[in-house]
């Protein structure tokens, strides 16, 4: 069970009801998205600097992938899960 910190009560949910949480799914989404992200570009690292036409583009697509990646991490984290979310 975890606990769902809100306005000072705790009550007790699931872990299945914690996925209901808005947080929760902006974490699990970014942190997905940032590891398939990194095992995708970096397997097909010479392909893509290929077809993308030089380094300089492939890490450009990297970091904006990444960026995007752990900036979904950050928002579920710091604007709907501190204080708010489900507590281990």
């Amino acid at each position: 069970r975890f606990w769902l910190a809100k306005e000072g009560a705790r009550m007790s949910i699931t872990f299945a009801q914690s996925f209901s949480h808005k947080g929760v799914k902006l974490v699990t989404i970014g942190w997905t998205a940032f590891i398939g992200e990194n095992l995708l570009l970096s397997s097909n690292r010479d392909m893509l600097v290929q077809e993308l036409g030089g380094e300089e583009r492939y890490k450009q697509l990297y970091g904006a992938l990444s960026t995007a990646a752990c900036g979904t991490i950050a928002y579920g984290f710091l604007w709907h899960g501190w204080g708010r979310g489900p507590v281990l």
